[in-house]
């Protein structure tokens, strides 16, 4: 629906309150302008009082709302771009001026002050209702806001500490960590330096940053320990502006979207078309009378209402459902609508439907001449600035068991093998430390989920780390392909938990992210519509190359700025809930639009026939509207699975 009210900062539609109250107001005068009207209508012995005081109420709820039809008429008449604000506008107000010079001849029972009162309240109304329904929308978008990236960043003392960077400031000289956002804008210090600028070329080549050289906000860093000067802050960074980019491409209409906004179109052309013709034929057969009453039902009958609340009805309902779920749709309708035609789901395993690490035993070997305590310090010490799940872990046993970590130098990641640094002991004398897995070739005799601490390449250290299934995300993935989804589960981990196989579904390990990546390629080139569900940086390439993605609130909040969905709900099996709601919603969509359009094949001939009234125009198009509205309510009943 077309309407010209006034829009806020941020692209807020603004619903001012003064409007409201005036509504309020004309919306009690037309009611009670449609019992005079009906008392007129069928009592051919009502007093002339009656007429007048129709007047009287007509002429107020003009002067209350007959301000906004009239801007927006001016405009679509300076632009050339017309719309139902002027179709309404004509109704209103030649109906109104018609009926006013009958009263002034004394032609009884021939005035139409109740069509041009109710269609205006129900426009208006109409207007403040989509407002309405777009600033919640907005409003259960921005509920849910990730946490800001934190990042190493050096203090007044010179020592590095993890600090937010929504607290980064101009100046501020960070340190980054491999596969890491940089989340502000700055200068190289460091003599060189791999970074991939994805986010601005669409590419994920690796690009070689010379010292001074400038770095955007939004790149990844690909080594460890690069040291960057800050030319702005985070709110100020190009990485700032990339993301309102993102915001403008999120709001393109969806195919829901694009068909209401089409048929309203149409169906506006068709009932100007018609009701002109109504008007040209009655008046050729010499019956004033009969011309403008048709020709006010069709105009009346015709106002595309149900088409224009079919679509933001059913969505709103959905994001309000999904939202008390906790469930963010980044990409609004398009989100929905790429969902309820999906065929193949693919999970990223680690994070996705693992939950988090766990320490499940640690021995001490007994090969080097450093005591067990120092050895356990070396192991929480190792992975105490890391984000990785494992770190985490590690760093969690160490709380447990109350063992303060050693300080580790010139910290590095191994990807995919582990992780090294340096320490530095009571003697000053230095030491290599490793925390290695067993695909490391010096570490190729430890068995499956153990991963050793080296010390000057000698193995003094075993740990054993499960990645539990996350409650119910077996019986998830056995719930999908009942339900005729192509399952698939792909983890860069070489060997996998026997309790994520199964016949029912297809398990690929030990894979890249380019390899990642290309598999969905081919999952889609076989005519399959693709949903991907990640949560780390590996699985940008992979979320790149599907239709509709799905990002986890645990996960990096470069998944998160990309994806169509974010769970901020940890309850992976919501899944199941969101794609039958999106189903449903799809389903509720389409016969709104089979009954508006019913509705008004049906309508408009019989309007322009003379068969209905315009009074009786205006209690079809306010059934219809309602029909619409209860429909699409239907949509905040979904049943809820519940797995045994």
């Amino acid at each position: 629906m077309a309407h010209r009210l006034q829009i806020g900062e941020e692209g807020q539609f603004h619903l001012p309150e003064e409007l409201l109250i005036r509504w309020v107001i004309s919306a009690v005068f037309g009611m009670l302008l449609l019992f005079v009207s009906l008392t007129l209508h069928f009592d051919s012995d009502t007093p002339a009082f009656f007429i007048w005081f129709s007047l009287v109420l007509n002429t107020l709820i003009l002067l209350l709302l007959g301000k906004e039809v009239l801007m927006v008429t001016m405009e679509e008449f300076q632009t050339q771009r017309f719309s139902l604000g002027t179709l309404i506008f004509f109704g209103v107000f030649s109906s109104y001026f018609l009926s006013v010079i009958n009263v002034f001849r004394g032609v009884e029972s021939v005035t139409y002050f109740e069509t041009s009162g109710m269609i205006l309240v129900f426009y208006i109304g109409s207007l403040l209702i989509d407002i309405y329904l777009k600033n919640k929308i907005r409003a259960y978008s921005k509920k849910w806001k990730p946490e800001a990236p934190s990042l190493l960043v050096k203090n007044r003392n010179g020592v590095w500490e993890r600090v937010s960077s929504e607290n980064l400031s101009e100046g501020d000289e960070i340190k980054t960590e491999a596969e890491k956002v940089i989340p502000a804008d700055g200068i190289l210090n460091s003599e060189c330096g791999y970074v991939k600028e994805a986010h601005l070329t669409g590419e994920p080549t690796a690009i070689l940053k010379e010292k001074d050289d400038r770095i955007i906000a939004g790149s990844i860093a690909l080594d460890d320990d690069l040291e960057i000067q800050l030319t702005s802050s985070f709110s100020r960074s190009s990485l700032s502006s990339y993301l309102e980019q993102f915001e403008w491409e999120k709001k393109k209409l969806s195919t829901y979207e694009n068909i209401s906004s089409r048929a309203a179109s149409i169906l506006l052309g068709t009932v100007v078309f018609l009701s002109a013709i109504t008007l040209a034929y009655y008046l050729w057969m010499g019956e004033t009378g009969s011309a403008i009453n048709n020709f006010l039902s069709v105009l009346i009958i015709g106002c595309p209402c149900a088409f224009a609340i079919a679509t933001p009805a059913a969505i709103w309902i959905t994001h309000k459902s999904l939202h008390d779920q906790g469930i963010l749709l980044r990409t609004g309708s398009q989100a929905i609508e790429e969902l309820a035609q999906v065929t193949h789901i693919i999970f990223d395993k680690t994070g996705t439907i693992t939950g988090p690490a766990d320490v499940q035993n640690v021995e001490i070997l007994g090969n080097s001449e450093v005591n067990d305590q120092t050895m356990l310090k070396l192991l929480v010490g190792i992975e105490a600035i890391d984000e990785h799940p494992i770190a985490e872990a590690v760093r969690e046993y160490g709380r447990d068991n109350q063992i303060d970590p050693h300080h580790l130098l010139e910290l590095k990641k191994i990807t995919g093998l582990g992780i090294t640094g340096l320490w530095i002991d009571e003697d000053n004398r230095k030491h290599e430390i490793e925390l290695l897995n067993r695909a490391h070739p010096e570490a190729e005799s430890l068995d499956k989920n153990n991963f050793g601490l080296f010390v000057d390449k000698v193995m003094v250290l075993k740990m054993e780390i499960y990645h539990p299934l996350k409650n119910d995300a077996r019986d998830l993935l056995q719930d999908l392909t009942k339900n005729n989804y192509e399952v698939s589960v792909l983890s860069g981990d070489p060997e996998p938990q026997d309790e994520i196989l199964s016949d029912k579904w297809t398990y690929r390990g030990n894979m890249s992210p380019h390899e990642k990546a290309e598999y969905v390629e081919r999952k889609r080139k076989g005519k399959a519509k693709v949903l991907f569900i990640g949560d780390g940086l590996n699985d940008l390439l992979a979320m790149a190359k599907a239709d509709s993605t799905i990002a986890m609130f645990e996960g990096s909040d470069k998944n998160k700025v990309e994806a169509d969905m974010v769970f901020y709900n940890p309850d992976i099996k919501q899944l199941q809930n969101i794609l039958s709601q999106a189903e449903r919603t799809k389903k509720t969509i389409y016969q709104n639009f089979f009954w508006a359009l019913i509705y008004n094949v049906i309508g408009l001939p019989l309007a322009a026939t003379g068969f209905l009234t315009p009074l009786i125009s205006i209690a079809a198009m306010i059934l219809s509207s309602i029909f619409v509205t209860t429909n699409s309510l239907r949509l905040s009943t979904s049943e809820q699975i519940i797995y045994d």
